[in-house]
């Protein structure tokens, strides 16, 4: 993905657990999350939702996300 815009802003749902994020993509990527959308009938927002979660559990990142949650305990 190209980038993604460094704010998040938590959404006026009922749950509260909600945060909204900004993602820009290039041509090839909108594409093939369109692709995906029409082939599994589901929205875009749902498609890129799903990504981001098989993402956040993949080891790749787990490491990077550790990091950060241990950051943020000492500091808090």
């Amino acid at each position: 993905m190209s980038k993604a815009a460094g704010t998040f802003r938590k959404a006026t749902h009922p749950s509260g657990d909600k945060y909204q994020v900004s993602v820009y993509l290039n041509r090839k990527e909108a594409e093939a999350v369109k692709a995906i959308s029409l082939a599994k009938d589901i929205s875009i927002s749902s498609v890129v939702a799903n990504l981001v979660k098989e993402s956040l559990s993949d080891e790749k990142y787990r490491t990077a996300i550790q990091a950060y949650q241990q950051f943020k305990e000492a500091v808090d």
